[in-house]
């Protein structure tokens, strides 16, 4: 089978379709690309934007009520998915087709691919960002391997000579071992017939969304520690430089399943602004990191100070958890400057329940007051605070977020604000309004929770 026809036709495609992005009267386009006046967070159609969701499942295109649960995610003010490339859940389809019992590569399976391209309709049509991560790292796993389309014993295409890859690994997670896959790259071990495939993949994945503007990349979906940084820079660069050809930007990240936010790991994005434009940061909200409270705080505020001097995105495509160790790491996160937050799928997260729907109903009256990237954190407005009690972002002077986790009372230090302030309390946990009042500046002023659980008050002068 010629190669090549595969390529060059949804290339051909691109071309007739791409250029239709507007460009916003401060010479932007209208795609998702990091806010102009804020880098920090995103913008999207020329204004900056919040990213906040939750959903069941994370290759989202491959659920059957895909267009009635984005629905229910836009009714409670989400905006944000992932979808990993992945097929191995009962019910998903492969990437490639079948002769008899085996898969063979050259051949695109094409209910695959169409369940991805009606994904990305249904999402830009409700304007909801997604986060497409390009390799499915678990796919790979001791349990999935099996059955993988990729394993030589499953396609017509690799055999023992032709390929690095093996048909049995065993366990790779929290092991010094290494899959083939994730090793194919030129600098590490340049596995020319699997990297063929490999690129053939990924233009596929490009040739439908770069047609659209409303799609960020990651490359792996939490690469181990054992692996060398040179395999997502090199698919990083392929990705940026495939769209720069056709004159768009993609904007690339990798996410590390290294849970030390401050390790080495993690550094091979944190050092490369010039290969990642943003930081996954989902591994802060694990459970050794999200049960600490103001470590989990401390996580990111560390992560804004590193990468200062090129501040970018920082994005959490999974929150993991139950109630209320997710939504309490999800609002840190939302008070500290997060760029985009996404609970993570059931059982490992809450996914949309009524809890998830709750906190993105708050978000949005949050922000028809305050914008967060209007504000940054201020820890040191706080005090008589006992650790986890509250968190703060201000605009000095004009307006002040916190964020109680579980009740409690904190003061907050208004000695050089003269004048009123609204102070509008809203309930996480129903979503809802709660009281307003008027408080006085001028001094160090007492602010009580109205009762236990998530509040998140507002003041305004």
């Amino acid at each position: 089978m010629n190669r090549a026809y595969y390529l060059n036709i949804p290339i051909i495609l691109i071309l007739c379709l791409l250029y239709g992005a507007k460009v916003t009267q401060g010479g932007y386009t209208d795609e998702i690309q990091p806010y102009k006046e804020n880098s920090r967070y995103w913008q999207y159609q020329g204004e900056p934007v919040l990213l906040v969701g939750g959903t069941k499942d994370d290759n989202l295109f491959q659920i059957p009520d895909l267009e009635e649960h984005l629905n229910l995610l836009t009714r409670v003010g989400g905006n944000y998915i992932r979808n990993t490339m992945s097929a191995r859940d009962k019910g998903n389809v492969h990437p490639f087709e079948r002769e008899g019992n085996l898969y063979n590569l050259d051949r695109w399976n094409e209910e695959y691919w169409n369940r991805f391209e009606r994904m990305l309709k249904l999402t830009q049509a409700r304007e909801i960002i997604v986060q497409i991560e390009l390799w499915a790292q678990w796919d790979f796993s001791q349990k999935s391997y099996p059955y993988s389309a990729w394993n030589p014993k499953n396609n017509v295409t690799f055999t023992r000579s032709n390929t690095r890859l093996k048909e049995h690994y065993g366990k790779i997670f929290r092991t010094k071992k290494k899959h083939d896959f994730f090793t194919s790259v030129p600098r590490l071990s340049n596995d020319t017939l699997l990297l063929e495939y490999q690129k053939n993949f990924v233009e596929k994945i490009l040739s439908y969304s770069l047609r659209y503007g409303h799609v960020l990349y990651c490359v792996t979906n939490e690469i181990f520690e054992q692996y060398s940084p040179e395999w997502g820079w090199y698919w990083a660069r392929y990705v940026k430089d495939m769209a720069q050809t056709l004159g768009k930007t993609a904007y690339v990240t990798e996410m590390f399943q290294s849970h030390n936010i401050r390790g080495k790991h993690h550094k091979a994005s944190l050092d490369h602004p010039e290969i990642y434009d943003y930081v996954e940061l989902s591994q802060n909200s694990t459970y050794s990191n999200s049960t600490r409270g103001d470590y989990h705080w401390d996580n990111l505020v560390y992560v804004h100070d590193y990468i200062s001097a090129h501040p970018r995105p920082i994005n959490h495509t999974k929150t993991y958890g139950d109630d209320p160790r997710a939504v309490k790491s999800f609002w840190r996160s939302i008070i500290g400057g997060a760029a985009s937050m996404r609970f993570h799928r059931p059982n490992i997260g809450l996914g949309l329940n009524e809890k998830v729907q709750a906190s993105l109903k708050a978000v949005r009256k949050l922000e028809s007051l305050a914008k967060m990237w209007e504000v940054n954190p201020f820890m040191d407005l706080l005090q008589n605070r006992t650790r986890d009690e509250a968190y703060v972002a201000a605009e000095i002077g004009k307006k002040y977020v916190l964020y109680f986790p579980d009740g409690g009372s904190v003061k907050l230090n208004l000695r050089d604000e003269q004048g009123t302030f609204l102070l509008r309390w809203i309930n996480i946990h129903t979503g809802n309004w709660g009281d307003e009042m008027i408080i006085r500046g001028g001094s160090t002023v007492s602010l009580a929770a109205p009762s236990r659980g998530g509040w998140i008050a507002v003041l305004l002068n």
